[in-house]
């Protein structure tokens, strides 16, 4: 999930040209779930963020976890009928310190998300870089 001012996500997704009921949010922020029945495919929601990215917007992006919807009951967009069960921040990074004490609680879950942030970090300064030449 990327959050990041509403305005600004919405023109992403116009500019992804995702339909605009892929943006959720009725306050100054904005979120872009993937996947989900509005972004189903991953590289309109790259593009978001590609677009988010290169105009220097501050979003985050998140990890979540939840419960899969019933089987049996059809839905337009599965994350109404699911329920969150954790929202992990992989974009921006922790800072040092809050990343020591987190080493404390669970060592293997702070390396992954700081192995994600990494990654994301590079995806984003490749982004960049591709888009000054």
């Amino acid at each position: 999930m990327i959050v990041a001012p509403k305005e600004l996500v919405m023109e992403a997704a116009r500019s992804a040209k995702l339909n605009p009921n892929a943006v959720r949010g009725a306050g100054v922020e904005a979120e872009i779930v993937y996947p989900s029945f509005f972004c189903p495919d991953s590289s309109a929601w790259m593009k978001v963020l590609a677009r988010l990215s290169l105009r220097n917007v501050e979003f985050r992006i998140y990890l979540l976890e939840v419960d899969a919807p019933p089987s049996d009951r059809p839905s337009l967009d599965a994350r109404l009928d699911t329920h969150e069960r954790s929202r992990v921040v992989v974009y921006p990074e922790f800072d040092e310190s809050i990343l020591t004490l987190l080493r404390e609680i669970d060592r293997s879950e702070v390396e992954w998300l700081a192995h994600m942030a990494d990654k994301i970090e590079w995806a984003l300064e490749r982004m960049r870089q591709d888009s000054e030449l």
